[in-house]
């Protein structure tokens, strides 16, 4: 699920909003810049255009194909020029725009400031409080306070509420993040943040639901809520059934090359915890069971394994599990001890005290059989 989410906040980012030269609100454009602005507007369309044909050719055509792509750097340059003539007016914010979605490392923390100066209050800045995740430095957040102080439109304050609470939450803020995302629950959830590969819409209400479950209810320290799933045979299983053991919670997929090189560590785990209060349950959202099991054949994992294919109600969808592998580590009683996200056999002090803070709660609950 989190990469289909990750390829729908990907084409958002990448497709523009129609532009239109005549949807001046902030003074009379000159007719050349107009016309400038026009090309701006076409772009999106070439691109979209192109993306259709593409998808629907043969390898061999795709390779012909390959210098048809629609290349936005000229445009990029007459962007930065009507920028530097005049910021002020509606076709320099349409410049801006257009940077934001294809000027790559040409947009940045300048043009922010010029947004967030001349522009803030405008609709046509939703799509660019995305993109303001993406630049480095305080000049993001400060953009997104600027949008949801001045702007009175629905789209932007839903997009520039779930940029700053994905910022806090980069910057280790997880309880500041969660009023954004409430406000997003609360008036924004309709909201579209892009659209999957077979073309559904994703809301923001979709997108924020699992964060929204897990920083309310998945903080170390809290009884972690129970897990109805299925294993293999497609028996029902719940995570509370396993209370007594440390259970380490991983959420994986065959696909991912990260969790696939943490194999040989849990490996090592397992076997250093057999007979143990313990048990390693992975959980797979691969989209075919067989996927799956095909993959167990073929590599040594001897533990439990769940599978939850993509959905929306998925376990990963519902707990929040943006990136994987993400494990979380409960001990007896059933409290929530750690979190860990991703995984590198090269980061040998982490996984170093990931593994000790296991064998600890393991001495743990031995001592209170």
């Amino acid at each position: 699920m989190s990469r289909i989410l990750t390829v729908a906040i990907a084409a958002a980012l990448f497709v523009a909003p129609a532009l239109r030269a005549d949807d001046s609100k902030t003074g009379e454009v000159k007719s050349k810049r107009s016309e400038e602005v026009k090309e701006f507007a076409a772009f999106p369309k070439k691109m979209q255009d192109f993306a259709a044909k593409f998808a629907k050719a043969t390898p061999d055509e795709r390779k012909e194909m390959a210098s048809e792509r629609p290349n936005p750097a000229a445009l990029v340059e007459k962007a930065n020029k009507l920028i530097e003539e005049d910021a002020k007016d509606e076709a320099a914010l349409e410049a801006l725009v257009f940077l934001a979605q294809y000027g790559g490392q040409k947009f940045g923390a300048k043009e922010l400031e010029l947004l967030g100066e001349h522009h803030a209050a405008s609709a046509k800045v939703g799509k660019v409080c995305m993109r303001a995740m993406q630049v480095r430095g305080p000049e993001g957040e400060k953009f997104l306070t600027v949008v949801l102080e001045k702007n009175k439109n629905k789209e932007p304050l839903g997009l520039a509420n779930y940029a700053m609470g994905q910022l806090k939450m980069r910057s280790g803020g997880e309880a500041a993040a969660i009023p954004y995302f409430e406000k997003i629950e609360k008036f924004y959830g309709d909201v579209e943040i892009g659209r999957t590969r077979d073309g559904k819409p994703v809301t923001l209400a979709r997108t924020v639901g699992g964060t929204l479950f897990a920083l309310r209810n998945l903080a170390t320290g809290k009884t972690v809520p129970d897990v109805v799933s299925k294993d293999l045979e497609d028996k029902k299983v719940e995570l509370k059934d396993l209370r007594g053991k440390v259970v380490v919670l991983d959420f994986w997929a065959t696909w991912c090359p990260p969790c696939r090189a943490m194999i040989p560590h849990s490996n090592e785990l397992v076997k250093k915890m057999k007979d143990k209060p313990f048990v390693l349950v992975s959980v797979s959202s691969d989209e075919k069971k067989d996927t799956l099991t095909e993959f167990l054949k073929k590599n040594e994992m001897p533990w439990t394994h769940w599978w939850e294919p993509v959905s929306d109600s998925n376990l990963h969808s519902k707990w929040g599990v943006s990136g994987i592998p993400t494990c979380y580590v409960i001990d007896a009683k059933g409290v929530i001890r750690h979190k860990a996200v991703g995984f590198s056999a090269a980061a040998k002090e982490q996984n170093e005290k990931f593994d000790q803070l296991i064998e600890d709660l393991v001495k743990e609950a031995e001592e209170k059989k």
